[in-house]
């Protein structure tokens, strides 16, 4: 009996050894870590501003650490609420020089793109850094606001537009009507300056020796606030989307400039494309 305790417990013995005595696998070394970033870049302000016609310097900041040779670092912008006819970059990236253990600053220009001054609500331009050519801190992107200008047809004054709408015209006539709301600042070199609607008419023709129109626009209203030291004239305006006759020709809404500081008598002239300045 003895002798069959000692056989059964020399045969378990392997299985033990292998199971909890043995040499365990060798383990891997650690990964080695991930190479240091060769530059680092960011823009200066975290947010900024540039008005429709006006020219913006963005600050940059960098530190090089190791680069054998000069980098460009190329700038990328989101297109969410300003688009590429919004602005002008005066380049498309920036380089930094060879070296190790520099620091320095740059700048670059952007200049916010003047519209036909119809109002395109917030203009918002997220500009960031990218660069695929190995590890960098690219810092965070910039907000750029790009702000109403309106348009000056004379010194000291300004307008303004919301962007036009199709309403429903009351004469059966007529096919449509535009519609916008106008914002004419007058400020201290206004003073004087007189404003004429030009149109459009429509001609009915001549009555014995009259000749006679109609107007083809409406002021719904007109009212009038002061503020910033100028005075702000808000009309709401509607017009032919349409000639009687022409069914394809859009009429234009004419407002003229007159006297003051004006010269040349210049033309604010709205369609529903926008709105431009004559002279």
């Amino acid at each position: 009996m003895t002798r069959k305790l000692l056989l059964a417990a020399l045969l378990a013995a392997p299985a033990l050894f292998a199971c909890g005595g043995g040499e365990s696998a060798p383990v891997a070394p650690p990964p080695p870590p991930p190479p240091p970033p060769a530059f680092a870049i960011s823009f200066a302000e975290t947010a900024l501003e540039v008005r429709e016609g006006e020219t913006l310097a963005v600050g940059v900041r960098y530190e090089v650490r190791d680069l054998p040779g000069p980098v460009q670092v190329r700038l990328s912008a989101t297109h969410d609420g300003a688009s590429e006819a919004d602005y002008e970059l005066g380049v498309d990236s920036v380089e930094l020089p060879a070296g190790h253990d520099l620091a320095g600053e740059a700048n670059f220009e952007l200049s916010a793109v003047a519209d036909l001054f119809f109002t395109e609500g917030a203009e918002v331009l997220p500009l960031a850094f990218a660069y695929s050519g190995g590890p960098a801190d690219l810092g965070d992107p910039v907000e750029i606001s790009i702000l109403e200008a309106g348009a000056s047809p004379c010194p000291g004054i300004s307008i303004i537009g919301l962007p036009w709408r199709e309403e429903e015209s009351p004469d059966e006539d007529l096919a449509n009507m535009l519609a916008t709301t106008l914002n004419l600042e007058i400020g201290a070199g206004g003073a004087g300056v007189r404003l004429e609607i030009l149109g459009p008419y429509f001609d009915l023709g001549t009555n014995g020796r009259i000749a006679e129109s109609v107007s083809a626009f409406g002021i719904n209203r007109w009212s009038v606030r002061t503020g910033s030291g100028a005075i702000v004239h808000e009309l709401d305006v509607n017009w032919s989307g349409e000639e009687w006759f022409e069914e394809e020709a859009e009429e234009s809404l004419d407002l003229a400039f007159l006297g003051g500081a004006c010269s040349g008598d210049p033309v604010a002239s709205c369609t529903s494309a926008g709105c431009e300045i004559v002279p």
